[in-house]
């Protein structure tokens, strides 16, 4: 028996909700999967961006305490902005983080190769203006950070999304990762 949407934790990985069978971890789901939209790699550009945020911030951008009210905050609501939980990301990084938690799957990049170009734009963009020296080590490797996140984890994630939405069999090897 699986359990009833209102009971999924925020951090649990589920196989079946109450829009279908979707599989991953709710928190970390775009808009357009709880409202039936179409899945493509913007989808993944949300999930890395969540991703993004938490490790800019150390806060979850939409994480509430229960799974419908996190739902309902990913659907509706904007995350808060990056600069209120870390004055020190750069604006241009700021912004492109926000553009891949668009609510609108239109409003992200329209590729990952889009997104990396804007990641890489933003890494020259710092480095040629008069930073100081500390600053620009650390955002060069938050970029470079975001950049391989984003290449190693985007294709995961679309396997991860096409296996729960009936495109794909389930997995006969079960993997499980503890992470901090």
């Amino acid at each position: 028996k699986l359990p009833k949407a209102d009971d999924i934790t925020c951090s649990e990985t589920t196989s079946e909700m109450e829009t279908g069978k979707l599989s991953g971890t709710p928190a970390y789901m775009a808009p357009e999967v709880f409202l039936g939209g179409e899945a493509d790699e913007r989808l993944d550009q949300f999930s890395l961006g969540v991703v993004f945020y938490e490790a800019l911030t150390g806060k979850h951008p939409f994480l509430a305490v229960n799974f419908p009210l996190t739902r309902d905050r990913i659907v509706y609501e904007g995350p808060p902005p990056l600069g209120q939980f870390n004055p020190e990301v750069p604006e241009k990084v700021q912004r492109v983080v926000s553009r891949m938690l668009a609510k609108d799957p239109a409003a992200r990049y329209p590729s990952t190769t889009d997104l990396l170009a804007a990641l890489r734009a933003v890494q020259e963009d710092l480095t040629r203006k008069a930073v100081h020296p500390r600053r620009r080590m650390i955002v060069t490797v938050v970029v470079e950070m975001l950049a391989l996140l984003a290449f190693v984890f985007a294709p995961q994630i679309g396997q991860l999304i096409e296996r729960g939405s009936g495109q794909g069999g389930i997995p006969q090897e079960k993997l499980l990762a503890v992470l901090p």
